[in-house]
């Protein structure tokens, strides 16, 4: 909120801060749905808006770069889906390579906590970042990649990509993880299942985005206020969701990827074709809409709270991580 506030005088940032507030509402409001999958996202989101907000080709402050590669690492080694969100550190590398001093003691410390990340899951696994096969080492005894072991890399990874591609809902000819894998087999499977979840999750989200536009946008652009950051931006936001359609396509591992690329593009069209209306009923607009995302917030969560308020379940009263109620968990248990 208070970012927002700040940065009405750059309307592309304030629409961009505003389009993520309110997707943080709407959709990581549930800690049962994302698990902590949704603390990668936060930060690898908090890696494009610092990049958009303070990135200057002119002026590249090296303090920025530190933030931008501690946060991705981070987001990183919360779910190693997130590795494209290095891409927009790497870049700022690349610009000022000979420039200013790039190695310091912030990237320092983020490099040591990376490696030492990455020796860990070798000690334990066997490969670096398990259970992707090529980042495995064949020659360590404690390493296999047998198929007929379930606990191998090769196992893992395909049948992870399986599962994530909609293997429970198959039917018709039995096929095998490597084989559901292969040719895009699973998509006949995965499009009426996987797919129209998101579509129906994301589908009330892109018409709010296009209401909004609409109702901020003046008729003819008058001047050149294109962000040419959010260009950048979208590089690795459409790389990282092309990588979640073909490998791991479940909503809550590529869910920051596609808000982002789905924000993103709306707002490089709209700069392109539109300017904004002024700046006292730009920022009537916003407020309106807070106000209604958070009265909605608040309705959907207290209507919640009383529907289940007397429900009883495993481990109540803290947070609900399993699907059984208390009735379910206590007929499923056994004496010991």
């Amino acid at each position: 909120m208070q970012e927002i506030k700040n940065n009405f005088n750059n309307k592309i940032l304030c629409v961009f801060l505003f389009f993520i507030f309110s997707y943080t509402l709407y959709g990581y409001n549930r800690y049962g749905e994302f698990g902590n999958d949704a603390t990668a996202h936060i930060y690898l989101i908090l890696v494009f808006i610092f990049f958009l907000k303070y990135f200057n080709k002119e002026n590249i402050q090296i303090n920025l770069i530190n933030k931008l590669f501690l946060l991705s690492i981070f987001s990183f080694l919360q779910k190693t889906t997130m590795l494209i969100g290095i891409f927009i550190p790497f870049y700022c590398f690349v610009l000022l390579k000979n420039k200013i001093r790039i190695i310091n003691f912030s990237n320092f410390f983020s490099f040591i906590f990376l490696f030492f990340w990455l020796i860990k899951n070798i000690l334990i696994s066997g490969c670096i970042i398990y259970p992707i096969s090529i980042t495995c080492f064949d020659k360590l005894n404690w390493f296999t990649n047998d198929k007929n072991y379930q606990i191998s890399a090769i196992y893992q990874s395909q049948e992870n990509e399986s599962w994530s591609k909609g293997w429970p809902d198959k039917k018709g000819a039995q096929l095998s993880f490597e084989q559901y894998n292969k040719n895009f087999n699973w998509v006949t499977t995965w499009i009426p299942n996987h797919g129209m979840q998101i579509l129906n999750k994301l589908s009330l989200y892109i018409l709010f985005i296009f209401i909004f536009l609409y109702l901020i946008k003046k008729n003819k652009k008058k001047e050149n206020n294109s962000n040419g950051n959010i260009l950048v931006l979208l590089f690795p936001a459409i790389i990282g969701t092309f990588l979640w359609f073909i490998r791991f396509p479940t909503y809550r591992y590529g869910s920051s990827y596609i808000v982002l690329t789905i924000i993103l593009i709306s707002i490089y069209y709209f700069q392109k074709k539109y300017d904004f209306i002024d700046s006292i009923k730009f920022k009537k607009k916003i407020f309106l809409f807070i106000i209604i995302f958070f009265s909605l917030f608040t309705c959907k969560h207290t209507i919640r709270i009383i529907k289940n308020f007397n429900l009883k379940y495993y481990d109540y009263p803290w947070p609900r991580i399993y699907g059984d109620n208390f009735e379910n968990s206590k007929a499923k248990s056994k004496p010991v």
